[in-house]
């Protein structure tokens, strides 16, 4: 809850009348109602006789927390410095000069507890907590996981979706995600709908005897030889039925029927181990690091990173058996080998070899997400500038608002062997490998642009996902050394 205003004299009714209505919802009596109003009055006047009449151009914030006796109130102050500001005690026989004292008198009279922090480059806050006597939580009020137990479960079939699924898709996509899904073509009607006409997409969905979608699965084509398994998602009240287990059985059955010489991907949230499940057979090869914020799925709850991290896995269905020769870092050779042969590719994994003729110029392609606040930079081709034309590109998007940046380099040559060094000196560092709808491979390199982030909040299904978060961490942690 948050108002967000200029600093007005005239919006002081505004904030009183904020401050009222909270008041009301959360269960305030008529004489709470009164204090509250009054709080919001004197609090707002108070902050803006600190407030110089030019030169100003933050905005006022007022924002409301629920805790469980009541609500705590954040005003900011944009004005004078408050261990700056000279406040002197109310004076009746000068009442006008100390009006601040007793504006800050009338606030420490109705409130619980009263206080300013300090946010530096931000400014100040006042604080203030306000018990209520007959208080509602309405947090209290929203369901929880287990809410979802009581619910009767309609009988349901298995089957491809067709172009007249599409409302029930995106209605399953709200009932799920609410509108915090990552791909945004399953809240457009339109363009999913041309999706399955021009079968660019396989998709798998549960649906009730009543006709109400309730599961979801699919690949998404990139091409003849390459596609994205995933988009699976179950209603909250079906999670703890076999309809996600009759998806994915029924999506690998049509996948070998239709697309037989197809490579799959699947790329699944880390915030719930549940997701992944469906990708037990596949061999985990990439984690993609914080590359958007965070989704909220409906109904599950647990510790995570703010920035949602995916887990990459791979599965050869053609089983195609054509050798393959690709080059790749010696640092990761033998990983990378190891992760390939499991997962049945005849590849021969390769180190850069040394003495290679390197060009004069580095050629990189850059595509930013802004919303994302992500970048993926593609090295088309790696030259004796490489590490300063890097440099530049990283300070780049730094300064424009990126804070994950991924690096992709090919396989199909050798590049010079003391790469890994210079991306390791730039803050890049190795987090997996996949492959290209063109039929080759990236190896891959993040840059979290000093951004915390904790591998402990990972939460990861199979024993080989973790062993590959523990492979990258071990990279993650050479940036400081």
């Amino acid at each position: 809850m948050e108002l967000k205003i200029p600093y007005y004299i005239e919006y002081t009714n505004l904030v009183a009348s904020f401050m009222e209505e909270i008041g009301r919802s959360h269960g305030a009596n008529s004489e709470e109602l009164m204090q509250l109003r009054l709080i919001g009055e004197e609090a707002f006047v108070f902050i803006l006789n600190g407030i110089p009449k030019v030169g100003i151009q933050d905005s006022f914030h007022l924002h409301c927390n629920e805790d469980q006796k009541g609500l705590t109130f954040y005003f900011s102050n944009h004005g004078r410095p408050m261990n700056a500001r000279k406040v002197p005690e109310f004076d009746t026989e000068k009442a006008n000069e100390t009006a601040d004292a007793l504006s800050l008198d009338i606030i420490k009279c109705f409130s619980h507890e009263f206080g300013y922090q300090n946010h530096g480059k931000e400014g100040w806050e006042l604080l203030i907590r306000f018990h209520i006597k007959d208080y509602k939580q309405l947090t209290m009020l929203n369901f929880h996981e287990n809410d979802f137990d009581e619910v009767t479960q309609e009988a349901y079939t298995v089957r491809r979706a067709t172009e007249a699924d599409v409302p029930g898709i995106i209605n399953l996509v709200y009932n799920t995600y609410r509108y915090s899904y990552a791909k945004e073509v399953f809240y457009n009607d339109i363009k999913l709908a041309k999706m399955i006409r021009e079968n660019r997409i396989l998709s798998i969905i549960t649906v009730t005897e009543s006709g109400q979608i309730v599961g979801h699965n699919a690949v998404l084509l990139d091409s003849p030889f390459l596609g994205e398994a995933g988009m699976a998602m179950v209603d909250p009240n079906y999670r703890k039925s076999k309809a996600f287990l009759s998806m994915v059985l029924l999506t690998a059955r049509e996948i070998k029927n239709l697309y037989p010489k197809i490579l799959a991907y699947a790329k699944c949230v880390t915030s719930h181990p549940r997701s992944q499940a469906f990708v037990a057979n596949f061999t985990s090869s990439l984690l993609q690091l914080s590359v958007y914020n965070q989704a909220s799925f409906v109904g599950i709850k647990g510790e995570a990173n703010p920035r949602e991290t995916l887990i990459y896995s791979i599965l050869n269905f053609c089983n195609d058996k054509t050798e393959k020769t690709i080059y790749v870092p010696q640092e990761h050779q033998e990983f990378i080998q190891q992760l390939l042969t499991k997962a049945k590719f005849n590849i021969t994994v390769l180190p850069y070899e040394k003495n290679q003729e390197v060009p004069e110029n580095s050629v990189l392609h850059c595509e930013t997400l802004p919303g994302r606040q992500f970048a993926e930079i593609t090295m088309e081709q790696s030259g004796q500038d490489f590490d300063s034309v890097l440099q530049k590109q990283t300070n780049y998007l730094r300064q424009n608002g990126i804070i994950t940046i991924n690096l992709l380099l090919p396989t199909s040559n050798s590049l010079t062997p003391e790469i890994n060094s210079h991306l390791l000196k730039n803050g890049y560092f190795f987090c997996g490998f996949k492959p290209t709808a063109d039929g080759n491979w990236k190896i891959v390199y993040c840059n979290l642009l000093s951004q915390m982030f904790d591998f402990n909040k990972l939460q990861l299904f199979s024993e080989e996902s973790k062993q590959l978060s523990e492979y990258i961490q071990t990279e993650y942690k050479k940036i400081a050394e």
